[in-house]
């Protein structure tokens, strides 16, 4: 729907974009939080963890590459 909506529906995807975004983030956060076994949910939850500090290594090594001051 994020692919397609914006070419299908232009001026009803520019209206509502925020609120379909959301719409689908919450079927998805839904869906990993109740619909997953317990174990599953667990790994969901370490991968996220993992992913986090990614990120924040990829934005230091920006930020440290780049000389941005913060």
């Amino acid at each position: 729907m994020i692919a397609l909506g914006p070419m299908l529906f232009e001026q009803w995807w520019l209206n509502h974009y925020p609120k379909a975004a959301l719409g689908l983030a919450a079927i998805t956060l839904g869906y990993y939080l109740i619909g997953l076994p317990h174990e599953a949910r667990q790994t969901v939850a370490h991968t996220g963890l993992e992913y986090l500090s990614f990120i924040a290594l990829i934005g230091s090594l920006y930020v440290v590459s780049g000389g941005i001051h913060i």
